[in-house]
């Protein structure tokens, strides 16, 4: 899939949920909503990281190194990885794993950011259109 803008072309290589390393325990696999929680707005955060190329740095490595580096992370925030159950204004934390993206674009990075900084709506070609 591939998106394009103003010379601009984001195609997305994979995507795909990453799961914690580790299962939830059975004791820990419904989070109840804290009463704040359950009144709060509701809020996405998206988040996007964009890395500058380097000439010395195996990208397939790196790229392992980050996804497990998630998967152990996950362990420790588990209703990250879950799913909300409106009924029960709860989350299931059954380690169904988050969503990641891998994108390339066929411009530079500080290129880029500069004619973001000017036009936010660029921005959105790096967000995943489904979600």
């Amino acid at each position: 899939m591939a998106f394009e803008k103003e010379n601009m072309k984001v195609e997305i290589v994979s995507t795909k949920f990453i799961k914690p390393s580790l299962p939830t325990p059975n004791h820990l696999q419904n989070y109840k909503l804290s009463f704040f929680d359950q009144i709060a707005d509701e809020a996405h955060l998206p988040l996007v990281l964009f890395y500058p190329p380097t000439n010395n740095i195996n990208y397939e490595t790196h790229e392992e190194q980050f996804e497990q580096s998630l998967s152990r992370i996950l362990t420790h925030v588990y209703p990250i990885s879950g799913r909300f159950i409106e009924d029960d204004d709860s989350i299931s934390c059954k380690d169904q794993g988050v969503k990641f993206v891998k994108a390339k674009v066929n411009n530079k990075l500080n290129e880029f950011l500069e004619k973001a900084h000017k036009d936010v709506n660029l921005a959105l070609l790096c967000w995943p259109q489904d979600t």
